[in-house]
C-alpha cells in the first residue's frame, strides 16, 4: 500500500504595513515571510524622504534656511514567525533603524545631527489569519544613539493588512 502523508502546510504571507512612533516619525513598508511551526520574515519600512538623508551641514559653506523641515526614516527587519493557532500567529524580529530630521536650504535638504538617531529596534507582534486575509498587529521598541553620544529610546505600533498565499505538497512513501 502507499500511504499518502501531508507535509507540514506552508504558507506564504505578505503585508503592507503603516508604522507610527511617539515621535514625529512615520513609515509604509511590507512584511514577508512563511508560517510553520516556525517561520521567518523580513520587514522594511521606510517615509520615502531620501533626499538629504545622509548629506550634513558639516562642509564649510554657508546656509540660508527656508524654515522648513521634515522627518526621514527607514528601518530593516528580521525575525520568525511561529504559528500556534490556525486563527493566530506571533511574530518577534530585530533590526536596525535610522531616523534624521532634514532641514531645507536654498540650496537643498540637509540633515540635522544632532537630531539624527540610529540603532536598534525590536518588534513582536500578533497575525490573524481570516481565510487568506492577514492582519498584523506589533509594538516596536528603537534604542537609538547619535554622533554626540545622546540617546533615547523611542516607541512605535505597526499594523498591517496583507495576503496568504498557502501551499501544500503531498508526500508518497513506499509500503
Amino acid at each position: 500500500k502507499n500511504v499518502r502523508l501531508n507535509s507540514i502546510p506552508k504558507s506564504v504571507f505578505l503585508t503592507l504595513n503603516a508604522e507610527l512612533w511617539n515621535m514625529p516619525q512615520w513609515g509604509v513598508g511590507f512584511k514577508g515571510g512563511t508560517m510553520k511551526n516556525v517561520g521567518w520574515y523580513f520587514s522594511f519600512l521606510t517615509n520615502f524622504n531620501y533626499n538629504g538623508m545622509f548629506r550634513d551641514f558639516y562642509n564649510g559653506s554657508e546656509y540660508n534656511l527656508t524654515g522648513n523641515s521634515k522627518t526621514s526614516y527607514i528601518e530593516a527587519m528580521a525575525g520568525i514567525t511561529a504559528r500556534r493557532y490556525k486563527l493566530l500567529s506571533f511574530h518577534f524580529g530585530v533590526g536596525f533603524n535610522y531616523r534624521t530630521n532634514l532641514l531645507e536650504t536654498s540650496e537643498g535638504w540637509y540633515r540635522y545631527e544632532y537630531n539624527t538617531y540610529y540603532g536598534p529596534v525590536v518588534a513582536t507582534g500578533l497575525m490573524f489569519h481570516i481565510n487568506s486575509i492577514v492582519i498584523s498587529l506589533e509594538g516596536t521598541t528603537a534604542f537609538n544613539v547619535n554622533n554626540q553620544s545622546y540617546y533615547n529610546f523611542s516607541f512605535g505600533g505597526n499594523l498591517g493588512v496583507g495576503y496568504s498565499f498557502p501551499t501544500k505538497t503531498n508526500n508518497k512513501t513506499r509500503k
